[in-house]
């Protein structure tokens, strides 16, 4: 499984958000994970970190530079609303906010008994499919948008100066229909309104006689403004993957027979 996940945003710009989310490491390199269990009951503490090494990094930008077949560009995708979860046989068990940037650290401490503490054991003994850590965020794009207006509005310009009180925004409207002036771009109507507005103030401040950057022979007036969306992500990972392999081992205190924590 590929640590990160890419998606283009714009030419050879991607963003990218780990693909998985992993365990707190203690000094040793193993999970930081503890299972406090009693005869009955138990306390189950676990860190998690969502996040992605620099090796993953460098890994994915020779993966997507060799397959565009230019240097691309790796930018972090703007996560929001990011909180950690735990699942235990397909149901949540717990969940909890996180720090708030990455890693993204979140703690743990779950108190189980009777058919959940089993679960547990089965998972941290290596069952897989039985405890899973997950993440949930928003994913938040931004896109530019822009309308612009250009054209030759010569004509309308000279009949606002006949005629100072003459409706300036149905002469933009006459100069579109004519194609006197046209609309680039396919931005969103309320863009399109507005730059039809921003035409209309430049034919009245030129028939004024006002000096401005752009003339009637060579109108260009354009709208810019940026649109943000917002889409759900879930990325998981198998907490019993981590004691799969006989090098990783829980870290499980046994208490004396007849006591609970």
């Amino acid at each position: 499984m590929e640590e990160i996940t890419y998606e283009n945003s714009e030419g050879t710009k991607f963003l990218w958000w780990p693909s998985r989310p992993r365990p707190e490491l203690g000094p040793s390199g193993q999970p930081t994970l503890m299972l406090i269990a009693g005869s009955e009951r138990a306390i189950l503490q676990l860190g998690l970190r969502w996040y992605a090494t620099d090796d993953d990094l460098a890994s994915a930008q020779r993966v997507l530079d060799e397959k565009i077949g230019e240097p691309v560009t790796l930018a972090p995708a703007t996560l929001d609303s990011v909180e950690a979860l735990l699942d235990l046989d397909g149901q949540e068990l717990a969940r909890s906010t996180t720090s708030g940037a990455p890693p993204y650290t979140s703690l743990f401490n779950i108190r189980l008994e009777g058919a959940q503490l089993a679960a547990v054991r089965r998972a941290l003994a290596g069952a897989a499919d039985v405890l899973r850590a997950r993440y949930r965020a928003l994913v938040v794009r931004t896109r530019k948008l822009s309308a612009e207006i250009s054209g030759d509005a010569s004509e309308d310009v000279a009949a606002l100066i006949r005629d100072p009180r003459g409706n300036a925004a149905a002469r933009v409207d006459a100069a579109l229909a004519a194609g006197r002036l046209r609309f680039l771009g396919d931005a969103r109507p309320d863009l399109r309104d507005r730059a039809k507005d921003g035409c209309a103030e430049m034919l009245r401040r030129l028939a004024a006689g006002a000096v401005l950057e752009t003339s009637a022979s060579d109108l260009r007036v354009q709208i810019v403004d940026e649109e943000r969306t917002s889409t759900p992500l879930e990325v998981t990972a198998d907490v019993g993957a981590w004691f799969a392999r006989s090098a990783a081992r829980p870290n499980i205190l046994e208490l004396p027979a007849g006591t609970n924590p």
